[in-house]
């Protein structure tokens, strides 16, 4: 099992959006894999994006096709009408 996220972007209108996400290790055709999505935030004072939060945004993972080739296409799909950063938690089993 081996677990990770990775930081993205919505740019600022509702949208879906194919997100691939490379290099996972173990990952095939075969795998089964969980991915989760939240807003996040810097921490006051901070720079990183590394705070999760409930915000106004409602985003959703619609699809997730694990490929041969170590990564994995995640659909998915963001309702608000601004910028919003998000974080996939990804769990490969």
């Amino acid at each position: 099992m081996w677990s990770g996220f990775v930081n993205g972007n919505f740019a600022g209108a509702t949208e879906d959006y194919d997100f691939t996400i490379d290099n996972l290790p173990g990952v095939n055709r075969y795998s089964h894999i969980l991915v989760t999505i939240s807003e996040v935030t810097a921490p006051p004072g901070g720079a990183d994006l590394d705070v999760a939060f409930l915000g106004g945004a409602t985003m959703t993972v619609h699809n997730v096709v694990p490929q041969d080739n170590g990564s994995v296409i995640v659909r998915l799909s963001n309702n608000w009408n601004g910028p919003v950063n998000f974080r996939l938690w990804i769990t490969v089993f």
